[in-house]
């Protein structure tokens, strides 16, 4: 797994300790942490797409068909999981380093 298994524990983790009590405020400590800046582009039941400009990858070298920002979706995944009190599990769908303009996730919510 590459360590992926470690940085989706601790992103969780991470995100499961922020002081936040709704998402605009989870993804207003993203910003304020310097993590990157977050959009909401979506909000279903069971599911957020979140874009995020600036993250931690922007400027690393392209490498096609790799996404690798683990951490930053997890933190996501473990914020909104406090939110709404439920497991959640984030998934990214685009990178900076896969040649994307910027990273996104959805960040998954089983009903």
């Amino acid at each position: 797994m590459k360590g992926k298994g470690t940085t989706v524990t601790v992103g969780k983790i991470i995100g499961e300790s922020l002081p936040v009590e709704s998402i605009e405020e989870a993804l207003k400590m993203f910003k304020d942490l310097k993590i990157g800046i977050p959009t909401l582009l979506e909000q279903r039941e069971n599911a957020l797409r979140v874009k995020v400009d600036d993250c931690f990858c922007k400027g690393l070298q392209h490498k096609k068909g790799h996404m690798v920002c683990d951490l930053e979706g997890a933190i996501l995944a473990g914020a909104v999981s406090k939110v709404l009190d439920k497991k959640a599990s984030s998934k990214e769908i685009k990178c900076n380093v896969n040649g994307d303009g910027y990273c996104e996730y959805e960040v998954l919510i089983p009903r």
